[in-house]
Formats: C-alpha cells, structure tokens, sequence
C-alpha cells in the first residue's frame, strides 16, 4: 500500500513520520503491519485525528508509546492485565498512559482487545491444521479471555462473523486444498 493509498483510507495519520503532533505516528516492525492490516482499533478516522490534532507530545513521548505498545504485546494474554497495571509495569501514571493512547485515537483497553482478538483468529485458523485442536473455549481462554459470550460478541463485532464459522470456513478452505 503506497502513501497515497494510506491517505485516502484514513490511516495516513497514523503511518507518517512524527512531527509532534499524535497523528503524525509511524511505527516500525510488526506494529505498523497491525495498523495497516486492520482499522485503528475500530474509530473512524476523523475521530482519532481530531483528538490527536489537539495534543502534542513530544519524541519522548512516541518513544514511551512504543515501549507500553510492546509491554501490552508481552502480556495481552493475561487476563488480569489492564491499563493500570500496564502503566506500573511501565512506570508512568495511569493518566499518562491514557493520554499517550487518546492522543493517538484509541485506548489501552482496544489495543488489548485488538491483540487478543488477532491471536484467536490465529489460533482458530491454526487449530484446523491439527485434528482435534483446541477448543473456541480453550483459544479464547489463551488469548486472555475468560467469559465465553463475552469473546463470542466481540470475536463477531471485528470479524463479522461466529468464531465457530471462522473454524469452519478455515476448515473448508484446507478440505479444498488437499484435493
């Protein structure tokens, strides 16, 4: 996806080099794959960008994202992880940590979630390719949930679908390949 693709999909704020304003976000690695596969974390992009224009933060500040953003990825599974814990872990205070993500147009809370929900589609997608792999109850478990319906709900939220169809169609999708 080229910039100008990026800009008309509304997620050029995020993907442009900082220039101290929170829009103006560019993550390296695995982090900026996360943000051009998939909408920032469910906002529109207007909402996130008329937060982010009014707050600056500076290259400290991005570097301290990067470092929650990480601590988050090492511990979304745990289902007792939250944004104050986080902020612990990291060493800031739970308002800085909530303005590091508002700045940016979203929260720890749907990071987290963003996380979870991608590792379970990956293990949904992973478990067809083993016979009698785990079950929706155990991924959601391991991607840090622990209420069922509560996984099921927002499983179909993000992906438009059951977690049980998502199974099936990868199982399809694998029947069809070894023909």
């Amino acid at each position: 996806m080229n910039q100008r693709d990026d800009r008309t999909t509304g997620l050029a704020p995020l993907l442009e080099p900082s220039r101290g304003a929170c829009p103006r976000r560019r993550l390296g690695g695995n982090n900026r794959r996360l943000f051009v596969d998939a909408p920032p974390f469910g906002l529109g992009a207007t909402e996130g960008a008329d937060v982010a224009n009014s707050v600056r933060i500076s290259p400290h500040g991005d570097r301290l994202f990067q470092r929650v953003c990480r601590t988050v990825e090492k511990h979304f599974t745990d289902p007792r992880i939250g944004p104050a814990e986080i902020a612990a872990d990291v060493g800031i205070s739970l308002r800085y940590l909530q303005k590091l993500f508002t700045c940016r147009g979203t929260t720890c809370g749907q990071y987290t979630q963003f996380l979870r929900l991608g590792h379970a589609y990956t293990l949904l997608a992973a478990a067809t390719e083993v016979k009698g792999g785990q079950s929706i109850s155990e991924i959601a478990w391991a991607s840090g949930y622990r209420d069922r319906s509560y996984f099921h709900r927002v499983f179909r939220q993000r992906f438009g679908r059951s977690p049980g169809s998502c199974r099936r169609q990868h199982e399809a999708i694998r029947h069809e390949g070894s023909w």
